[in-house]
């Protein structure tokens, strides 16, 4: 079953950002997309899944209930998700994401093999198809709401408030979407720290970013 903006937000399903949307959280190792795409992503491995249940107690962050994943040092215990392959796909992609890190050098989402990402790296955020978009100095632990316009010299990244212009490479491949981790799974490179939002679309949502952005915001008052 698929879950209403209500339930994500008390902690037990999907993402409020849109119907057209890949999106969010079941309580136990899935992810859910949009109804009937088959997309969904998985972590059945007990040791790798990320938690929004904690000792029975769903885990929150000022309040409000946030995906948690855990990186260590050995790729064997990391946690991070995967979705079904999506197929091979060229052209523009458009993802919200509201994290936090507890330290630097991570990868929040890869959409493909180091294609369509988002990560953190000396102490900037960057997203990154071919070339990397940097933003300015992040804060760990942190809450950032990102929207990424992948669209080579028309691509578009605002952090919060501040948006970013430039371009992270022309288009490449994208294919399945790993969230807390790169594709390659490097043990390095995962993240540590929450995830509230998560909603990508294989099409350009700059006219209607300004509306989802806040529709987010509305409800975690991030800025």
């Amino acid at each position: 079953g698929t879950y209403d903006s209500q339930q994500v937000r008390e902690g037990t399903g999907r993402t409020a950002a849109g119907d057209g949307a890949w999106g969010w959280v079941r309580p136990r190792g899935q992810v859910l997309a949009k109804p009937g795409g088959g997309f969904d992503a998985v972590q059945n491995t007990n040791d790798n899944q990320p938690t929004i249940v904690t000792s029975g107690v769903i885990n929150t962050v000022n309040g409000q209930p946030a995906v948690r994943f855990i990186a260590t040092s050995l790729a064997a215990t990391n946690d991070w998700m995967r979705s079904a392959t999506l197929g091979n796909y060229s052209s523009v992609i458009t993802t919200f994401a509201l994290f936090n890190v507890t330290a630097l050098n991570d990868y929040i989402y890869d959409q493909g093999s180091d294609r369509y990402i988002l990560y953190t790296s000396s102490n900037t955020m960057r997203i990154y198809v071919s070339a990397d978009l940097n933003d300015g100095t992040q804060v760990i632990n942190t809450r950032y709401l990102t929207y990424a316009l992948y669209n080579t010299t028309s691509s578009a990244f605002t952090v919060n408030t501040t948006a970013y212009t430039g371009s992270p490479g022309a288009f490449n491949t994208a294919s399945t979407i790993t969230l807390g981790a790169p594709n390659a799974l490097l043990s390095t490179l995962t993240m540590d720290g929450n995830m509230w939002e998560f909603v990508t679309y294989r099409s350009n949502q700059s006219a209607n970013q300004a509306n989802i952005r806040s529709n987010i915001n509305s409800f975690y008052n991030i800025y």
